[in-house]
Parts: structure tokens; C-alpha cells; sequence
């Protein structure tokens, strides 16, 4: 089980057109499905959680960008058709993930990227919406994602057992495609 907030875990996210590196973010098409979802005494849960467009504010919680991925990080964030999306975790919030689906006891974020007319109702959800702008054709929907890539930016931390003391723990932000 790991306490994400212990360890100042951070995690953003993207959806890219492959060749256009183009943000996928219309509402007109899509929409995200952020949760926190798992099992627990034999039955299913799920939080869902707000996200944003992340900002200046965001990025000042996560570690610097490691050397492999500052390039690309700022690439993206520089500009105007790119970018991350950070998500709203409650402030305190004992956020835990723990084993698979496979276990009576499990917890995970998830994050999915559904047609722009998908109305989430599982588990008794009843909060989602369907934009009014929504383009409720497949074939418009599948036009406007293309090829895509999916981008993954997150903290880790790095044990390093020929450093001492404070440089033992080296702390940064990967990017994963």
C-alpha cells in the first residue's frame, strides 16, 4: 500500500494528437473520466475527482523535471495547443493504492479519455453531464482524435547508495509516453 501524499507524489496527464501534438481536450469530442475507484468488504467504489488545465501554481508541487524530460516538459508547456492537465486531489486527503482487481481489497486512479456523449452512471453516479456542444458522431469523434499519444508526468524519488546523507533521496518528474 503506498500513501501517495506521504511520499508528495504528483501526477499530470495528457492526451495528444500523434502527429499534430495537438492537445485532445475538446469538449466538442471528449471528455475525462478522472476517478478513484476499488473494492472494499466485497463491494465497488468509485470518487470521481475534478481536474484543470495545469498552471504556473501546479507545477511549483512537483519536483524538477529530470534531465531526460526537461526539454519535452517545457516544450509542451510553452506551447499554446499543448499541455498537461493536473488533478484536484483534496487537500489532507489520505490518498492510498493499493493491489488489483483481482483482490477483495483495491484501490487505483483511473484515468479515461470517453466519447464527448458518454454519460457516466456506474455505481449510481449521477452527476455527470453531456456539454450541449457535444458532437454525438462517432465518426466525427474518431476524425477529431487521430493518432494518439499518451503522455504521463509524475514525481519519483531515487534511491542512490553512493550518495550520503541528503543526497541519498533524488527527487524529480518523469515524463512517459
Amino acid at each position: 500500500m503506498i500513501n501517495l501524499n506521504e511520499i508528495d507524489f504528483r501526477v499530470a496527464f495528457t492526451v495528444e494528437g500523434y502527429h499534430s501534438r495537438d492537445m485532445k481536450n475538446d469538449h466538442r469530442y471528449v471528455k475525462y473520466l478522472v476517478r478513484i475507484f476499488g473494492r472494499h468488504k466485497g463491494q465497488e467504489y468509485e470518487r470521481i475527482l475534478k481536474y484543470h488545465k495545469c498552471t504556473d501554481e501546479d507545477w511549483v508541487n512537483f519536483a524538477p523535471p529530470s534531465k531526460t524530460s526537461a526539454d519535452s516538459w517545457k516544450e509542451i508547456n510553452s506551447s499554446p495547443k499543448r499541455g498537461f492537465m493536473c488533478i484536484d486531489f483534496e487537500e489532507g486527503e489520505n490518498l492510498k493504492i493499493y493491489g488489483n482487481e483481482r483482490n477483495d481489497e483495491y484501490q487505483r486512479i483511473e484515468i479515461v479519455l470517453v466519447p464527448c456523449n458518454y454519460f457516466h452512471s456506474h455505481l449510481g453516479y449521477r452527476l455527470d453531464r453531456i456539454h450541449e456542444d457535444c458532437v454525438a458522431d462517432l465518426d466525427k469523434q474518431i476524425e477529431y482524435l487521430g493518432s494518439i499519444d499518451v503522455l504521463l508526468y509524475h514525481t519519483e524519488e531515487l534511491f542512490m547508495q553512493k550518495n550520503y546523507g541528503e543526497d541519498t533521496i533524488v527527487k524529480n518528474s518523469y515524463l512517459y509516453n
